[in-house]
């Protein structure tokens, strides 16, 4: 079958491949191709999409990207070429392994913000050839891992080269990235899912010297391995989602988050009952090619392999949209957090202020603003355009999804964690031995924020906090990510929300 793609692109890799022919000793570039498929149609946001799963679904997506490394090309002797990543300072990164060799890691990204429900999660950008250097040879396969690589799961995403900072990728310090997202808006008759989610991450992960800075050794390491036959100059790699799909009800629970199937309040009173069981975690896995360990969930239990169905060989040829660039500094607004933080942003020093939210205040954006409940870090730093360069930052809202404007406090400490799912547990019990570093008001606009932090070392200690109203009763405790970075989890669909009444 035949999936149209880019035709310059086609040109591209063949003229450099030309080239190389007449110097051996130069390693050409190879453009190893992704192509994002709904039953062989191009995946576009905006777009809805028939007939999906076990429950005949509609689904228009919301966020599809995920990590991939060790890309090799196999030439059919059977003999291996690594692909030597370009960096490009946004998808692409090369880094040096434990073992001295040289690393690289891509994000292939299918979705912008071409549309309402691309926007509430996606990027400015999409990015779907990844390049680098190998070799001239007639290359028959291709071999690569979707997820990040232990050596790079764990480290503080928003001062991170690209894409270790990419919005929405990262999740709180020791569990590490979303190594693939795929979000879709799920239709089965006249129920939806807002949002039908697959998270998977490294599990079971531990510090090797007993501080948050790791190294880590992870039990449950989300990397599945795919080869398939390929031809990089002619031929690439497709993610359909209909096969993503194909033996998943998405009429039941809200998708999965790591390893844990999401239950929805909509498919019954007890979503826990057999008639409205939650599911998508063994089927989507399974379409990736790997099995999740059954529900006992050891602590040092395993993925086994299964034969992967999401992944495929396609012949591709002129134009179904190009694979966008970064756009340039100048074509950005400074009021539109979409497409920051930009590496080429001359930052003035002016814009290096001291800021604190503070009760009642109103400096920080208001809602209807288009930055209101964004990943603050996104502007607010070195490569942004924001007032202050925040090393925590969040935004609370009401139980309702509504803004909070009833103020209240952020206690940021460390203590033993004792909660575990617990329900039996008050929330002062929750966190044992509290020892509170700092706390910040909440402004009237719901929002928290501070360019400084006394005594905080997020490399050797893991912080936890607390949620105060404004009559410093305790609402809520949790982990907090490496950054303070609240927003790069807590945005749309997961919203920090003050609880209400008592506990």
């Amino acid at each position: 079958m035949q999936v149209k793609y880019s035709f310059w692109v086609l040109l591209f890799s063949m003229a450099l491949s030309l080239g190389a022919c007449k110097n051996k000793n130069l390693n050409p570039t190879f453009n190893l191709v992704f192509a994002g498929t709904v039953n062989g149609e191009p995946l576009e946001c905006g777009r809805i999409y028939e007939e999906i799963g076990q429950s005949k679904s509609s689904i228009e997506v919301r966020d599809v990207r995920f990590y991939v490394h060790d890309i090799e090309f196999i030439q059919a002797d059977g003999s291996v070429t690594p692909l030597t990543l370009k960096k490009d300072d946004e998808f692409q990164l090369s880094y040096t392994k434990p073992d001295g060799t040289e690393g690289g890691l891509a994000l292939v990204d299918f979705t912008n913000t071409d549309s309402e429900m691309c926007s509430l999660r996606g990027t400015k950008t999409i990015h779907t050839t990844v390049s680098g250097r190998a070799p001239q040879a007639e290359y028959t396969a291709v071999r690569f891992k979707v997820g990040v690589p232990q050596e790079l799961n764990h480290v503080d995403g928003s001062v991170s080269a690209p894409p270790l900072n990419a919005y929405g990728m990262q999740w709180t310090w020791t569990s590490g990235y979303r190594h693939m997202k795929i979000d879709v808006k799920a239709t089965t008759n006249d129920k939806t899912k807002e949002a039908y989610y697959f998270h998977p991450g490294a599990q079971g992960c531990e510090s090797t010297t007993g501080t948050v800075k790791g190294p880590y050794k992870c039990t449950m390491n989300f990397a599945p391995e795919f080869e398939l036959e390929l031809n990089p100059e002619t031929q690439a790699v497709e993610l359909d989602l209909a096969r993503f799909y194909a033996q998943d009800d998405l009429n039941r629970g809200r998708g999965c988050m790591f390893v844990r199937n999401i239950p929805d309040m909509q498919d019954g009173p007890n979503p826990g009952a057999a008639a409205g069981l939650a599911n998508g975690c063994d089927e989507m896995f399974a379409a990736v090619g790997l099995a999740l360990p059954d529900e006992t969930m050891e602590p040092n239990a395993a993925m086994s392999t299964v034969t992967q169905t999401a992944f495929r060989t396609i012949d591709w040829s002129e134009d179904v949209g190009p694979d966008v660039s970064r756009a340039r500094v100048s074509e950005l607004d400074p009021k539109d957090p979409y497409g920051w933080p930009h590496p080429d942003y001359p930052r003035d020093s002016s814009l290096d202020i001291s800021a604190r939210s503070s009760t009642n205040g109103t400096k920080s954006h208001k809602p209807g603003d288009l930055r209101y409940g964004s990943n603050c870090m996104q502007c607010h730093q070195q490569s942004g355009p924001g007032f202050g360069k925040f090393v925590v930052a969040g935004t609370i809202y009401s139980e309702d999804g509504s803004p909070w404007t009833d103020g209240g406090y952020v206690e940021i400490g460390t203590a033993d964690e004792g909660f575990a799912r617990r329900p039996d547990l008050s929330l002062a019990e929750k966190l044992e031995n509290w020892d509170m570093k700092f706390t910040l008001s909440v402004d009237a606009n719901g929002q928290f924020y501070s360019t400084t932090i006394p005594e905080i070392n997020y490399q050797e200690q893991t912080y936890f906090a607390r949620i105060l109203d404004q009559d410093k009763t305790l609402k809520m405790v949790m982990p907090i990510a490496p950054s303070g970075s609240c927003n790069h989890c807590h945005s749309t669909g997961f919203q920090i929300r003050m609880p209400a009444g008592n506990e």
